[in-house]
């Protein structure tokens, strides 16, 4: 069951991205992804994508997620 749950969050995470890539396109717009952990920023939230050669291939820019930079913080790493 959980598993199962795991597997719909996420198809619809996925889902999700590709909507907002899509829209992105139109408008000539990049996907900004954690240079730290990975994921994308997705319609304002951090997400990870499972399989994110479709993102890689329509353009991608760089930042770092609220998480990874409240991390860096607390070692000292980031001001």
């Amino acid at each position: 069951m959980v598993e199962t749950r795991r597997t719909v969050a996420a198809t619809l995470a996925e889902a999700l991205a590709v909507t907002h890539i899509s829209a992105s396109l139109r408008v000539g717009a990049l996907t900004s992804r954690c240079a730290w952990c990975g994921r994308y920023r997705i319609a304002d939230r951090w997400t990870r994508v499972f399989r994110p050669g479709f993102i890689e291939r329509c353009g991608t820019t760089h930042g770092i997620c609220d998480d990874c930079i409240v991390r860096l913080r607390a070692h000292g790493k980031s001001v």
